[in-house]
């Protein structure tokens, strides 16, 4: 409190006592734009090199942030937020520390989006409050990724010639990575019947015997690699195009005979009496209009006057049958 005499000229005076309240100061904070990075695909962790501020006086510590040298001895408090920028709801803020933090449920993306400018405001608890914003940009480190195949289906006709492509197309890697090269790798499931091309990724034939009636279906799982040696992969179903398969005479005889079957008939059999048994066939096709077969002389018809037995026993030409006074 302080006495105040005022006189006037005459000398006549007053006295009164003032009162002096000493009213706290406060200065508006000020916050710094800065920098971060952090590796794409990243969830659920800090940005290493938070939010920083400095003091409108230039003083020490730093860290305070609150505006002045006063406002920091007043153990002034700063809360922080982020008020701008967030695109995709990415980032969250400590409030009290600034410590900036990548959300569980982001999808940071370096291909499609690669940087972030958030605005962050920092609020001190003085009188006003007073306030400032600033923009901290967040930079996304590129990081390499696997690439992937979709599961797919393909087709061919059985019995192509090796090296015959599946129809449909060449199997193509997908890769998030602009540029990345990939190459292609059977991992199982092709019994050695199939090639795929290491660069282009197409799929062929090994064999010229692929067999509709043995396997019609092989469950292929290929592998795609990109350039730093990431992989990924799926199935390819690949189809067998049945085709009609020509018939095959069966060997009844042993390997060394040059005729498949023999048949022997009595030189007094009447006219349409059967020479032996049928001739046995042997035909994989299931579908019945493709397995109806028919048969026809193609020559040798005409009876030779032979011994007609070979080395071994076996019936080699027409054998004409007679008595012992017919020779």
């Amino acid at each position: 409190q302080i006495n105040v005499i005022a006189t006037d000229p005459r000398g006549l005076n007053s006295t009164s006592t003032i009162t002096v309240s000493v009213i706290q100061s406060n200065d508006a904070p000020i916050i710094q734009s800065r920098e971060l990075r952090i590796d794409e695909n990243s969830k659920g962790v800090r940005i290493e090199g938070d939010v920083t501020c400095t003091d409108k006086s230039g003083s020490s510590p730093l860290y305070g942030c609150v505006g002045s040298e006063s406002d920091f001895n007043k153990n002034q408090k700063l809360s922080y937020a982020i008020t701008g920028g967030n695109t995709f709801d990415s980032f969250d803020i400590l409030s009290q520390s600034g410590i900036l933090l990548v959300k569980p449920t982001a999808r940071l993306d370096f291909e499609s989006l690669s940087i972030y400018r958030l605005s962050i405001t920092v609020t001190d608890d003085g009188a006003g409050p007073l306030q400032d914003t600033n923009i901290i940009t967040i930079q996304l480190n590129d990081v390499n990724e696997p690439p992937w195949l979709v599961e797919s289906q393909r087709s061919i006709k059985e019995n192509s010639p090796v090296g015959s492509p599946v129809n449909e197309g060449a199997i193509l890697g997908k890769d998030a990575d602009a540029g990345d090269v990939l190459e292609y790798n059977i991992l199982s499931g092709h019994d050695s019947h199939f090639f795929i091309g290491k660069k282009t990724g197409i799929l062929t034939s090994a064999i010229s015997t692929l067999n509709y009636e043995s396997k019609p279906v092989y469950k292929i799982v290929v592998e795609v690699k990109d350039k730093l040696g990431s992989t990924g992969s799926a199935v390819v179903t690949v189809q067998l195009m049945d085709q009609n398969d020509a018939p095959v005479i069966v060997r009844m005889t042993d390997s060394v005979s040059k005729h498949l079957q023999s048949k022997i008939i009595p030189e007094d059999a009447i006219l349409g009496a059967p020479v032996g048994s049928v001739v046995f066939v042997h035909d994989e096709d299931t579908k019945p209009s493709w397995n109806k077969l028919k048969y026809t002389l193609l020559g040798g018809a005409t009876p030779l006057c032979s011994s007609g037995v070979d080395s071994h026993g076996h019936v080699s030409v027409w054998l004409i049958l007679g008595t012992k006074n017919e020779g």
